[in-house]
């Protein structure tokens, strides 16, 4: 089996592991935590169940620039389509904005190209 495979036989797992770190008090432990549940989220963020687990913006940990970039350059690349909404409010469930305003640029650029 191939870890994309894996990881989409366990997305629910990685979501819930993603929410708990982003509840966590801020810190490095938790940053981590987060980072390497959003590694295995993104690539399928095109395939996530509607009923995501809400984090917000307003989580107390962060999850790194690096990490979320894949997601902003996937927006980007569906900018004008209706994919791009999806991905956006996925974005927006998994807590993807506010967390580094180069991101927020970018996410706002492709909101305002599709309205």
């Amino acid at each position: 089996m191939e870890w994309r495979d894996a990881d989409r036989k366990s997305i629910d797992a990685w979501l819930n592991l993603h929410l708990l770190a982003r509840r966590m008090p801020a810190g490095e432990d938790s940053r981590v935590l987060a980072d390497a549940a959003l590694a295995r989220i993104l690539p399928l963020v095109a395939e996530l169940p509607e009923d995501l687990p809400f984090v917000g913006a307003h989580a107390p940990t962060k999850p790194s620039a690096a990490v979320i970039e894949p997601w902003i350059a996937q927006v980007e690349e569906a900018s004008g389509t209706p994919e791009s909404g999806t991905l956006l409010a996925a974005g927006v469930e998994l807590g993807l904005l506010g967390v580094d305003r180069r991101i927020d640029v970018r996410a706002a650029a492709v909101i305002v190209e599709g309205f």
